[in-house]
């Protein structure tokens, strides 16, 4: 008896970073206590996909000097079913590139996981992968560095990537 499945297929990543990403993010030579929003995405539903199943999101960074181990970095993500910046965001997310106000707002966004800092590692490339249910067309992403120490002055070298995995049609 033939079996038939439905596994997942991944859409096109989408980057934030300080420069060179699909959106603006400045994450370089943020001081630790540091929180910094992204822009916020285009549409995650795929017109021949549909909504994404499942969001996975790598986070990297590297930071100035060794971090004690253990510190973490972070990072949370604030859905909205609106397209335009401003509107329709939790915490009062601007959906632009922007410092976020008060460490009191994040409750208020989803929290994805941390960036458990290694340091062994020292100032090189420390990186976790996550995954999360989307709770809405368009995303936000935080990073909040609470490091011990100032991330990398080098362009791109923290950096959020989110890619959408859709359902794909059941194969026989």
């Amino acid at each position: 008896m033939a079996v038939n499945y439905s596994d997942l297929t991944p859409g096109t990543a989408i980057t934030w970073m300080n420069t060179g990403g699909t959106n603006l993010m400045n994450m370089k030579a943020l001081a630790t206590a540091g929180i910094r929003e992204g822009g916020k995405s285009t549409t995650l539903v795929d017109g021949t996909k549909g909504f994404p199943e499942v969001l996975e999101i790598i986070a990297e960074t590297k930071v100035q000097s060794a971090p004690t181990a253990g510190n973490e970095c972070p990072i949370y993500l604030g859905f909205s079913k609106n397209a335009t910046a401003g509107s329709e965001n939790p915490g009062g997310l601007t959906g632009a590139d922007a410092a976020v106000g008060n460490a009191d707002q994040l409750p208020q966004l989803v929290l994805v996981g941390s960036i458990i800092l290694s340091n062994a590692l020292g100032t090189g490339v420390q990186r976790q992968r996550f995954e999360v249910k989307p709770k809405a067309e368009y995303v936000i992403p935080v990073f909040q560095n609470s490091s011990g120490q100032t991330t990398s002055n080098v362009d791109g070298e923290t950096i959020i990537t989110i890619r959408p995995w859709y359902r794909r049609t059941p194969i026989a």
